[in-house]
This record gives structure tokens, sequence and C-alpha cells, in this order.
């Protein structure tokens, strides 16, 4: 894959034969990204849009993945990876994340890192489709345990938490949907989490839309979603939401007070099963923002 920007992926998959009564799956995976341009505004809920810097990376990883469907809904599993870390200069178009930050308020800056990873995971799924559902919704959990190479001081824990509920209304013609993602981070003292490691607001196009990708950063984070959607036909679902998140060093900073909120109106394409195409317009008190993608919103 390739973009305009500049960015590059190369990804390989190889899927074992199914085993245990069709059940269990194991996968194994080769993926390197190369991101010229990355937007970084600094550590913390209180960083300013004026504060953006640009770095690039380059990463490398390989892993395997263990799956188990203890029933229908129902999945366990766990992924045994290593990743290799390149980080560099920005590009052109905002300054170079050397020109404002240091390894003290970026840790890991200027630093090729190398890490093992172990993440263990459960995922309830009650949906009528992963791709496009009217109703339904999934609970999600993960544990990762991330050990830096080579003595680097950047040895950590993380934990993601997700929640989703559809509930139609009328026949299904409108529905509400509610999400709920939350993620947090320890470590031991004298080791940090890597800034480009940090949970972030923004990472996906369907967080806290209304801000800029790569917005917010920190330790630990907090988003909660809400969307009131209607069907105008039978292949358009239109959608009023409102985003609110945050980002903290400790979880006491996350209280709903300190959160960042972003409100607009989004356009998804779909088949019965799947969704093609979504549209969003989001707005928030740094402006407003034009989201296009593919694929289910959550």
């Amino acid at each position: 894959a390739y973009s305009l920007r500049g960015y590059w992926r190369v990804q390989e998959r190889v899927r074992l034969p199914r085993f245990g009564g069709d059940r269990g799956s194991l996968q194994l995976r080769h993926t390197t990204l190369d991101a010229p341009k990355v937007k970084f505004f600094g550590i913390g809920a209180d960083s300013l849009p004026a504060d953006e810097v640009q770095f690039g990376f380059r990463r490398t990883e390989l892993a395997a993945e263990l799956r188990v469907a203890a029933t229908d809904r129902l999945t366990v599993g766990a992924d045994l990876g290593y990743d290799d870390w390149n980080t560099r200069d920005g590009g052109s178009g905002a300054p170079s994340i050397e020109t404002r930050f240091t390894e003290a308020t970026a840790p890991g800056l200027g630093r090729d890192l190398a890490f093992l990873r172990l993440r263990g995971f459960v995922d309830l799924d009650w949906r009528d489709g992963a791709n496009y559902t009217r109703r339904g919704g999934y609970v999600r959990a993960a544990i990762t345990r991330v050990q830096a190479r080579d003595d680097a001081p950047h040895d950590f824990t993380r934990v993601d938490l997700a929640a989703s509920q559809h509930i139609p209304l009328y026949r299904e013609n409108w529905v509400l949907a509610f999400r709920g993602l939350f993620s947090g981070t320890s470590a031991a003292e004298g080791q940090s989490v890597p800034f480009f490691l940090l949970p972030m607001l923004g990472e996906s196009s369907d967080e806290l839309r209304g801000y800029s990708t790569f917005r917010f950063r920190d330790r630990h984070r907090l988003l909660l979603t809400g969307e009131y959607r209607w069907m105008p036909s039978h292949y358009l679902d239109l959608a009023l939401f409102l985003d609110a998140g945050t980002v903290a060093p400790d979880l006491g900073g996350l209280d709903l007070g300190s959160m960042k909120t972003a409100w607009g109106v989004s356009a998804r394409m779909h088949t019965p099963t799947d969704t093609l195409l979504h549209a969003t317009v989001g707005r928030s008190r740094e402006g407003w923002r034009i989201i296009v993608g593919a694929g289910q919103v959550f």
C-alpha cells in the first residue's frame, strides 16, 4: 500500500490450517510500515495546536497470533510479537520533533528501539455483523506486556478495554449507538512508555472526530461516543454524533470535566453486511474536520 503523503506498507499473512473442530486458528504475519510525516503535539490534554511538530518512523513487526472461538460469540487468544522501531526527523509542513522536544518531554526520542510483545485478549461480540450492524454490541479486553530489548528503560504494561451497544428503534429505521474506549499503561520506577507507543485519541478516523489525527497522547485515555443513526434508504445511513474524550498521566485525571468534545454528522454507504464508505464532518473547539474512510465506524 502507498499513500499520497508518502506512507507505504508491506504486509504478509500466513494462516495455518484450522484445528480443534475448526474453532482454533494460528496466523503468522509480517508488517513493515514507513510513515514520514506523523503529527505530534506533546503529551497531555493541555497540548495546543500550535505545538504541532512532525516525526517519521519505520516499524517492522513479526508476530504469531493464536485465536480460539470458545463459542459462536466468545473468542480468546494471544499473540507474541517482535517490533523494531526506527524513528527519525519529520518531513516538511511542520517543524521537526527534535526542534521543540527532548527525550525528557518525549521519552524514546532519538532512539531506535526494539520490543518483545506478549498480548492476551478476550472478545465477546453479539452484533449481527462485524462490518455492518443495527443491533447488538461487543466487549473487548486485552492486556499487553512490552519489554524493550538491549536494556532500554521502556518496559511497560498496557490494558485496553472497549465496549459498544446498538439499540434499534421502530423496525430498525433508527438506531442509538454507544461506545466506550479505555487504555491505560503502567511502568516500574525508572521505566517509561515511549512517546510513539502512548495511548492516543485520534489514532483512527472515528475517534474524537473534529480534532486532528494523533491529537492527544498520554499514559491513559478515555473516549465516550454516542450516535443517533437513521436509514433514509436501504444503502445509506446518516448519523448525528457526539464524542467526548481525554488523556491523563494517571487514572484520577480521566474526569468528565477535562473531556474534549466534538460533534457532527456522518453518512455511511453500505450493503446489508458491509460498510463500504463513510464521510464525516466534525466540529470541535479547534475547527472543522472532514473525514472520508472505508469500513465500519464502530
